[in-house]
């Protein structure tokens, strides 16, 4: 099997899980799950899904690599820049048209699984340089735990910027509304 052969299964696999990673909160609400999954349909939440289904991609693409005796170089970097890039596009693209349409659902999907092809392209253009990016893959360990921290910091006491961090179905931002919380503690 070649890279475009597992670069395209990393696309179908990111989008269909996605769509289990999207709920997990919901069926387990827990600490853990709170840090890890969306809380709510913020677009800020969703970047969660993006970017961790990215990263268990990237593990399953680490032992299929070499399970099939397959060596590339900077796997890492390739996983960790392919989530950021994802999460990027997807929020330069999204956000304007949900700003200026609202939600709908078959754009928004359509969005994502764009976002995940250019994102699992560079991704694929990544591993297969033959050089080892070595200051790329040490960046790109740095990366992930200042990303998971992020995540968690902004889940609890999200940023009050509408477009970004609002669940207008649930009327609140992230986890709980934690701006109302503030007003009734604090009049």
């Amino acid at each position: 099997m070649n890279l475009k052969k597992i670069t395209f299964t990393g696309i179908i696999f990111i989008f269909i899980f996605s769509f289990i990673t999207h709920n997990i909160y919901d069926w387990f609400p827990n600490f853990l799950t709170s840090i890890l999954f969306p809380v709510n349909e913020s677009i800020w939440e969703h970047q969660k899904m993006i970017f961790y289904t990215t990263i268990i991609w990237g593990i399953v693409e680490y032992f299929w690599l070499k399970k099939l005796n397959v060596r590339y170089h900077n796997l890492i970097s390739a996983v960790v820049l392919s989530s950021i890039f994802n999460i990027i596009i997807f929020i330069l693209i999204y956000t304007p048209i949900y700003i200026i349409f609202g939600h709908d659902m078959i754009s928004n999907l359509t969005i994502y699984f764009i976002t995940i092809i250019i994102s699992q392209i560079i991704g694929c253009f990544i591993l297969k340089q033959e050089k080892f990016l070595k200051k790329l893959n040490e960046l790109s360990l740095i990366l992930v735990p200042i990303i998971i921290i992020m995540f968690s910091i902004l889940t609890y006491y999200p940023l009050k910027i509408d477009s970004l961090f609002y669940d207008s179905s649930s009327n609140k931002y992230g986890l709980y509304n934690y701006y109302d919380m503030k007003k009734v503690n604090h009049p």
